[in-house]
């Protein structure tokens, strides 16, 4: 039986509810997969995580699954949507950070700001003092 006969077979067990058929398709693509994931993102984490977050949606999702003729190009192409979405997730996450970051800078005072604003209000406050003493 060819790899992807047995990937097959897996996929139709696990449709069925086999955990050790969950596994053995784990262990016949994960390196495969890895690999393929490192070429969309250098970032070894986020490929080993999404790898396992595809396994478990397959997990998740065994009572629904269709019969797949090509195991591992559908694992492929899952796994390549996966890191795009994550990747475009992030970036929306480092832009609204730096936009976060961008609007609070004009509300903060710098250190010259304060001790100037401080000095003028000790100032005004002397001001007051000295026109309530003369006001009696």
């Amino acid at each position: 039986m060819s790899n992807e006969e047995e990937n097959r077979v897996h996929w139709e067990n696990i449709s069925r509810g086999d955990m050790q058929a969950l596994l053995a398709l784990h262990g016949n693509t994960y390196f495969h997969l890895i690999r393929f994931g490192l070429k969309i993102c250098g970032d070894d984490e986020l490929v080993k995580d999404c790898v396992n977050q595809l396994f478990l949606q397959l997990w998740d999702k065994r009572a629904k699954m269709q019969p797949v003729t090509q195991v591992r190009a559908y694992l492929f192409t899952t796994l390549r949507h996966l890191i795009l979405d994550e990747l475009s997730y992030l970036d929306k996450m480092d832009n609204a950070i730096i936009r976060m970051s961008g609007e609070a800078a004009p509300n903060e005072l710098s250190y010259e700001e304060i001790i100037i604003n401080v000095q003028h209000d000790e100032e005004l406050k002397r001001k007051l003092e000295s026109s309530s003493c003369m006001d009696p």
